[in-house]
């Protein structure tokens, strides 16, 4: 028997009932993949032109627009790399619902971000977020109702930070929004690890520019410290061959006067015993000039005596400068080898018939014996000695030729210029500590130079006169090397002081060189 036409009825009735929810399945998942591409090209349009925290800052923003809600951030883990289990976390953009937050660091303990980046898997609370985590108070602050989270990870897997959308009401769909989330921390992940590697590059970028900088001043002091030590030997041999003859010299003077005075008492009493002499002899003693030469002879054996002591003084200052025999380190008089400086300078202090002389005023205090590596410190003394003079010399030259310039040609610059002088101060600044200061009243130095003062190879004279590496070594003499200070002060037109601070007594008298090497 055929079945009626009624009786089929109800069978249509429910699969037409299946199709139509088919359909409307079908309807929301177009809907839903619609909303995703309108998202993707959202992402696309928004971000195309932006970078780093730019478009970390655009990302949120799109990312609370497209999941509707309220906030939106994105953080990146501020613990050592790589990261194993996060404890802080540092937001990189915040989306507050009308503007952007400012960015904070924050603990993650009691938080749901703990939740998200200790499993590393999205979190969803579609409700009631604050019962759920009662010690974050920044939920409480948000009047959160929901939270989602998604972690970011790097393209090994290590975790970088996360992202995550509140909303003050709950949430639905998780499917829908973790889709949505997934897309958006595709693209922030790559961003983050982009941006870190930058980051990197430029980290080691910037070390390996340090370690060449080093190793160029380690070299150029190596170079220094080689001349110094070739100078010291060659400096330390001339003394030792002149004082040799010097001392053989100085030391026959003596008797010498003493044979020569008795010539002349014996010549005197022949003169007195036997008043005719022959006329040869009256003739020879004309031509001599016997008289003349008896009075001269005594003044010519007292000058080599000036002459010979003063040999040996700068024998002496050479010596004391070259301190080869003081190589490693020892309690010496600071102020020997000031002198010592001051001694080989003199040539440079004295007036000539283009410069008056330079006035040398000296305020020593009372040192103790001070810890150094004296050959070094005396090098550094001389550095600053010599930038002084070249300083003083300069500024009388220059105003020499503007008071030539001026309509009164007759004032002499001598008249017009300051006295050139040098200002040596020494004192005890505590229990352990010494300041050498040397100042001018020559050129001064202008900010330009005064920042690239103890910047190897960088010279403000004459090409020839001077290498630039004078202040380069003394700072890492007195830095290095003294575990001290140097300072200065300086304004153009008014001069220019150095104040040297060292320890009396070095905590550690190893090898220095190991230091640089």
């Amino acid at each position: 028997m055929l079945p009626q036409p009624s009786d089929m009825l109800p069978d249509m009735s429910d699969e037409l009932a299946k199709l139509k929810c088919q359909i409307a399945q079908l309807e929301a998942q177009n809907a839903e993949y619609e909303r995703s591409d309108q998202v993707l090209r959202a992402i696309v349009e928004g971000t195309a032109a932006a970078t780093s925290s730019d478009f970390l800052r655009l990302l949120v923003r799109k990312l609370a627009a497209a999941l509707k809600v309220r906030y939106a951030f994105i953080t990146e883990c501020t613990d050592p790399k790589p990261v194993k289990q996060a404890t802080k976390l540092r937001t990189l953009a915040f989306w507050m619902g009308q503007d952007f937050g400012n960015n904070f660091e924050y603990a993650v303990t009691g938080t749901p971000c703990e939740i998200v980046t200790g499993e590393k898997s999205c979190c969803f609370y579609p409700i009631d977020v604050q019962a759920l985590f009662p010690e974050d108070q920044d939920l409480v602050d948000l009047q959160a109702e929901s939270y989602i989270g998604i972690p970011l990870l790097d393209s090994a897997g290590n975790l970088l930070g996360h992202l995550a959308a509140l909303d003050d009401k709950p949430l639905e769909n998780r499917e829908y929004l973790e889709s949505i989330m997934q897309i958006f921390t595709a693209r922030a992940a790559a961003e983050m690890e982009r941006k870190q590697a930058e980051e990197a590059l430029q980290e080691s970028t910037q070390q390996l520019e340090k370690a060449l900088h080093d190793l160029k001043q380690a070299q150029s002091h190596l170079v220094q410290s080689e001349k110094m030590s070739a100078l010291g030997q060659l400096v330390a041999g001339i003394a030792h061959e002149i004082n040799n003859p010097v001392n053989f010299i100085h030391g026959n003077l003596s008797p010498a006067q003493q044979y020569i005075q008795d010539l002349l008492e014996l010549l005197q009493l022949y003169q007195t015993h036997f008043p005719e002499t022959p006329a040869e002899i009256q003739h020879k003693m004309e031509t001599v000039d016997l008289e003349f030469l008896q009075a001269d002879l005594v003044n010519l054996l007292a000058s080599m005596q000036v002459g010979t002591e003063r040999i040996r003084e700068i024998v002496r200052s050479l010596r004391l400068f070259s301190r080869l025999d003081q190589a490693e380190m020892k309690a010496v008089k600071i102020h020997e080898g000031i002198d010592s400086a001051l001694m080989l300078l003199e040539s440079r202090l004295k007036a000539t018939q283009e410069k008056p002389a330079i006035t040398v005023i000296k305020e020593y205090g009372d040192l103790p014996l001070v810890e150094c590596y004296a050959g070094q410190l005396n090098q550094v003394f001389m550095n600053i000695l010599v930038n002084a003079i070249d300083s003083l010399e300069s500024h009388y030259e220059i105003n020499s030729s503007i008071d030539t310039l001026t309509d009164h040609p007759e004032a002499s610059p001598r008249k017009t210029s300051p006295i050139p002088t040098i200002k040596i101060r020494t004192e005890v600044l505590s229990l352990d500590r010494v300041c050498i200061s040397i100042s001018d009243n020559g050129l001064g130095m202008d900010e330009s130079i005064q920042s690239q003062l103890f910047n190897p190879f960088f010279t403000t004279k004459p090409v020839g006169k001077g290498t630039g590496m004078g202040m380069a070594v003394s700072y890492q003499i007195i830095t290095d090397k003294h575990k001290g200070e140097i300072n200065y002060v300086s304004e153009v037109g008014k001069g220019t002081e150095v104040s040297i601070e060292i320890p009396i007594h070095q905590s550690n008298s190893d090898d220095p060189e190991s230091k640089v090497r």
